[in-house]
């Protein structure tokens, strides 16, 4: 027997670290990201684009819990393409999967990087870029159930950050009559027009990819059939209640938006502003690290999900199998396939800026979201 069929992919994950998984991805503090540009499009609401958009999801979420019972293997979205409509197209959808599990954990470390030099102030970019992003991928050729552990305990820090910035926030409103002082108000559902609305929606929509993410660890799944489609809709859930509770308070502390809105500075950073005008220097400190060890969590687990993908593409030999379908004897890690994402990382990383990347990643989204109806009319047809 080869090397490729005595060391297999370990099964220790249960549903709730799937779903921490699913989350870390998804980023739970993902609004701080976006929020201003959000509200800008929609013009006055964000609370009302991540409700939206989370019902919209589910749909997309559905296709993924019918299909993982039936195919519990580690090439999602690939093998999901390949085995019901043709193997060609399943090679396409697993490239453009690739490229968000490529390119997104590109520019979330450049944006922490960005954010750390803020807080440093020593070095330069490449330096903490090289830094964090060699630092953060070699955690994933550890064992799977330590970087679940590891996830777990970093989103429960995370997700007490992110609620104990509510609590901040809703006492600012609340006690210093900050956004007129009333918790309960129509105002965060404020927009401007339907086609408003529902660009800002488009945005929103980007901060629910990431569940699909789960899928990849199928074969790392203790009961796949049934932990992969709980994890699933847990991950949405949770995320979407997290995320419409961010656009909801946060509007509460800054009725005076439009006063800001033409600066692009402001629309970059608006929740750190929220953090600073509601809790003090202090409390922004601490949200900005917050987003840092946020970042860190979603390239771990986006490393993850595309080592994974690459090892089913490698297994099924659509690549390289000796490369792609290399499992470490000792940790049961996809470990060639992780030292190819990092090296991709510091490439794109280091010659491009996020710019560039940003907008390719924005035309290629489009296709995940193409490519999974077609999956289920082929189910039901």
């Amino acid at each position: 027997m080869n090397n490729t069929q005595q060391h297999k992919l370990k099964r220790s994950m249960g549903v709730w670290q799937l779903t921490a998984f699913g989350l870390n991805y998804m980023i739970p503090i993902a609004p701080a990201i976006i929020f201003g540009l959000i509200l800008k499009d929609s013009g006055g609401t964000v609370a009302l684009p991540y409700l939206i958009a989370c019902i919209a999801m589910l749909f997309t979420a559905n296709s993924y819990m019918l299909m993982a019972p039936k195919y519990p293997t580690a090439g999602s979205l690939y093998t999901y393409v390949s085995k019901t409509i043709n193997p060609h197209l399943g090679f396409i959808a697993g490239w453009v999967l690739l490229l968000d599990y490529v390119f997104i954990p590109t520019i979330t470390s450049m944006s922490a990087v960005a954010f750390l030099l803020q807080l440093v102030h020593f070095g330069n970019f490449y330096l903490w870029f090289i830094i964090f992003t060699i630092g953060v991928g070699v955690i994933n050729l550890f064992k799977i159930d330590f970087v679940a552990k590891l996830g777990l305990i970093l989103l429960v820090a995370g997700e007490i950050l992110i609620f104990y910035g509510f609590f901040i926030w809703a006492n600012a409103v609340a006690n210093k009559n900050i956004g007129g002082g009333h918790l309960l108000s129509v105002t965060p559902f404020n927009f401007n027009s339907i086609s408003g609305l529902s660009q800002a929606t488009s945005i929103a929509v980007l901060s629910y990819l990431g569940f699909d993410a789960i899928t990849t660890l199928s074969e790392e799944s203790i009961a796949p059939q049934r932990d992969i489609p709980r994890a699933i809709l847990y991950s949405v859930l949770i995320g979407g209640f997290t995320m419409f509770l961010t656009g909801y308070i946060g509007m509460l502390v800054i009725p005076n938006w439009h006063n800001f809105i033409n600066n692009d500075n402001w629309v970059n950073t608006t929740l750190f502003y929220v953090s600073k005008i509601s809790g003090g220097n202090i409390f922004a400190v601490c949200y900005t690290i917050g987003f840092i060890i946020a970042m860190a969590i979603f390239n771990i687990v986006a490393t993850t999900a595309c080592s994974r993908l690459l090892y089913g593409m490698g297994r099924d030999e659509v690549l390289p199998k000796p490369i792609f379908a290399h499992i470490n004897k000792k940790f049961h890690t996809p470990d060639y396939n992780i030292i190819i994402i990092i090296v991709l990382q510091l490439i794109f990383g280091l010659s491009l800026s996020i710019q560039p990347i940003s907008n390719f990643y924005f035309h290629v989204t489009p296709c995940k979201a193409i490519v999974m109806p077609h999956i289920i009319i082929t189910i039901i047809f």
